[in-house]
Parts: structure tokens; C-alpha cells; sequence
């Protein structure tokens, strides 16, 4: 036997790995070593066994199938997704994407906000971003629903579902921020017709998820998927019958979901909404109060809780919520000219027409461009004598609020006044 690498075999310092599919933390360089060992007069040559560079997972045995568990290049994310899904090259943007050959597509995003130059984001500014995207595209994305979430580990999330191409194909995203740096996003992407068979694999999955290696007991991320898929069928029942106008109904769906997720904001966000829409203003407050006691800076309901005081004529304690939810709010955010529009209304029906003027204007600026905004202010606009610029505002106002089938309070008390004032100035 003869010293050396076999014929064809380069030096360890010759070769080159392409790690790129590896995870950072994973990536391990190992180098083969050459032993030459005398024994007996005999000179044996010895090479080690090269461990396997890409050793194959262990699928975990679940109630949705077999699942692998994918672990994130830019922390210690992990979460899990079906085991035969197989990995393609990633694409722009995105970490690591994984197909069905029965039709759907798994995709992670981790961003480093500091390296793409955009600075810290929490996760409110994070799904702002994504929003504007699918807004910015309203002939191929659709926005279905925004659900604000709480991990295994107690971590908000949002869980955003929109379409693509008019509905052929449904997108659902688990989006997290770590330390308002990274941004965590996978997705569920399949066409409609298998969404629904789908359902449960996607939500095991979004309960799976963890980070910072913490251990998330398999049982616990077992009955997690029971529970969200079960609060979400009566969520979704809950949003058909808001199409509906039927809003009682809708209460008695979101009322069993907040059985199973008594702890889900976006729950008792969206029965509060409804508590509104039927004028049960002392159910809607207390909805509000167990979001605050879950979480105390959620400035969403603080603004929902300034609406409903309004339409209650509590104006001193409207006044005070909206101004607590500005002060929770960025001003670069778009949140914080939807809570300036809150307040101007708060100001045009308490006849503080300056004040509206300066909000209304401050957030048409800003651009919102929802119905309220343009009613409002050119509501103010009349009183304050300024009619051509009423008349504008109001035309566009009830363009848009005609599209509306069934609008909220604040809205429906705002399309009465315009269509009084806007008889009044064509008269």
C-alpha cells in the first residue's frame, strides 16, 4: 500500500463546498486526513469514512403527515413543513423554497432589515410593508384576511391571507420580527381548489414554529392545530355573515372561536366590531379591555375603543383613547393617519371644525384613501364655507362609501351627514 490520495481525489485545501443551501450554523468544514501507520513492515494507508455533508432528516410522525423541520439561516428559527415537498432553488428574496408535486409551494423569507438598508421595523411597520405591496397590485392581489397571532413561545405574529390572479391561487403567510431586525416569513402558497385540503397542514405548520431553540413540546404544537383550525372555521363563518349583514350571527361565531382561543387579539378585536355594529357599546368596551389587558400597546384598540365612545357620546373618554393610540403610534406609519381621521371625526361632530380641518388634511396627505377621510373633511369644509372644495371632497367620498354594502358606524353616520350637505350645495 502506498501513501497519499487515491487517483482523482483532491487535497482538502483543492476542493471547494458549496454551502449555499446550508444553514449559517450548520456549516461545517471537514477536512479528510491521510494517516500512513507502519505495522509488521507493512506501511497501511488509512482514510476515515467522510461523513455524509447532507445528512438525511428525520421526519416527525403528526397528525397532518410526516414533517421535516427547515432551521433558518439568519437566526435560530425553525419550523416545520411536509416531509416529499421537494427543495428548489430559492428565488429573489427568499430563503429556501420547497414544491408539492401535487400543486403547492412552501417558501421562507428571512430579512435582515439593518443589511437591506431599512432600519429597525417591529412587526406592526413589517406587515405595513407587505400591505402596501398587495395594495400597490389590487388586479392580482387580493387581501383576505390580517390575524394577529400568538406563538407557542408567546411571540406575536400576524397571519396574513391574500390571492393572486383573481382568486386562482391563495397565499398564506406566518410573519414574525426578531429584536426588530429580522423578519420571518413562510408561506403557504396553493392553488384555490386545494386550499381547503390544505388548511390543516398549513396551521400545524404556523403552530410549529419557534426560535431561539426553546422547546416547543409536539403536543402542545398538536393541540395548538386543533385549536386554530377549529377557532378558524368559526372565524371564517363569522366573516361570511358580515358579508351577509348579518351581524349577530357573526357574534355568536367569533363567541365559540374565542372559546377555543380565549388569548387570539384578533378575536375579540372582530367581535367588538360587531358588538359596535349593533349598538352594544358596553360588550364591544369590554372586548377592547380583555385586548389591552392581553396586550397594553395595542393601539388598535384604543382607536376602536375611541369609535365606540363616540357613537356612544362619550366624547371626553373618545378623545382620550384616540390620543393614547397616536402616542402608541409611529408617525410613519399608516396606522397613524387612519387614528388622525378617528380624531378629526371626533372633532367635526363635536364642532371643533378647525382641529378636524387640520387632521382630515394631515391624513388625505398622508395618503388615506379610504371613504371616511373624504367625507369628513369635506363635511368640515362646508361648515367652515368652503365650498368648492366641499363639494370635491364629498363627490369623492361617496363614490368610494357607495362601494360599501355594509358600512360601519362611523361611516354610515358620515355618509347621512354628506348626502344632507351635498343636497344643501347643489340646492
Amino acid at each position: 500500500a502506498a501513501g497519499g490520495p487515491p487517483a482523482g481525489d483532491r487535497h482538502p485545501a483543492q476542493r471547494s463546498l458549496d454551502l449555499r443551501d446550508a444553514p449559517l450554523k450548520k456549516r461545517t468544514f471537514v477536512s479528510n486526513f491521510w494517516g500512513a501507520v507502519q505495522v509488521g513492515g507493512y506501511v497501511l494507508t488509512v482514510k476515515p469514512t467522510a461523513p455524509d455533508a447532507t445528512p438525511v432528516p428525520v421526519a416527525l410522525d403528526t397528525p397532518v403527515g410526516p414533517m421535516l423541520v427547515y432551521e433558518g439561516t439568519a437566526a435560530t428559527f425553525s419550523i416545520q413543513y411536509p416531509e416529499g415537498w421537494e427543495r428548489q432553488p430559492a428565488g429573489e428574496a427568499e430563503s429556501a423554497r420547497f414544491a408539492s408535486d401535487q400543486g403547492g409551494v412552501f417558501v421562507v423569507a428571512e430579512e435582515d432589515f439593518v443589511s437591506l438598508g431599512l432600519g429597525p421595523l417591529n412587526l406592526d411597520r413589517y406587515i405595513e410593508t407587505i400591505l402596501k405591496i398587495i395594495g400597490a397590485n389590487p388586479a392580482d392581489l387580493q387581501l383576505i384576511s390580517t390575524v394577529p397571532t400568538t406563538t407557542l413561545q408567546g411571540l406575536p405574529a400576524i397571519d396574513l391571507t391574500f390571492s393572486v390572479g383573481g382568486g386562482v391561487i391563495i397565499v398564506r403567510r406566518f410573519t414574525y420580527v426578531h429584536e426588530d431586525r429580522l423578519g420571518f416569513g413562510a408561506s403557504y402558497i396553493v392553488p384555490q381548489a386545494r386550499s381547503e385540503e390544505l388548511e390543516p397542514l398549513v396551521t400545524y405548520s404556523f403552530c410549529s414554529f419557534k426560535v431561539d431553540g426553546e422547546d416547543v413540546d409536539q403536543a402542545a404544537i398538536e393541540q395548538c392545530s386543533r385549536d386554530m383550525t377549529k377557532a378558524n372555521t368559526f372565524r371564517d363563518q363569522a366573516r361570511t355573515n358580515e358579508q351577509k349583514g348579518d351581524f349577530e350571527s357573526a357574534i355568536d361565531d367569533l363567541s365559540k372561536a374565542v372559546e377555543v382561543l380565549p388569548r387570539d387579539k384578533g378575536l375579540h378585536i372582530s367581535r367588538a366590531m360587531n358588538y359596535w355594529r349593533v349598538q352594544d357599546y358596553a360588550k364591544a368596551l369590554e372586548d377592547l379591555e380583555r385586548v389591552l389587558m392581553l396586550d397594553p400597546d395595542y393601539s388598535l384598540a384604543y382607536n376602536i375603543g375611541a369609535l365606540v365612545h363616540a357613537s356612544a357620546q362619550d366624547y371626553e373618554q373618545a378623545l382620550a383613547d384616540v390620543e393614547e393610540a397616536l402616542e402608541l403610534t409611529e408617525e410613519s406609519q399608516g396606522a397613524y393617519a387612519a387614528y388622525l381621521d378617528t380624531r378629526a371625526y371626533i372633532y367635526l361632530i363635536t364642532g371643533e371644525h378647525a382641529k378636524a380641518k387640520a387632521d382630515y388634511d394631515t391624513a388625505l396627505e398622508r395618503g388615506l384613501m379610504s371613504p371616511a377621510p373624504f367625507l369628513g373633511a369635506g363635511l368640515t369644509y362646508a361648515v367652515l364655507e368652503e365650498t368648492e372644495r366641499a363639494a370635491e371632497l364629498l363627490k369623492q367620498g361617496l363614490e368610494q362609501a357607495s362601494e360599501v354594502e355594509y358600512p360601519d358606524p362611523q361611516l354610515a353616520d358620515l355618509i347621512t351627514r354628506a348626502q344632507a350637505a351635498q343636497s344643501k350645495l347643489t340646492s
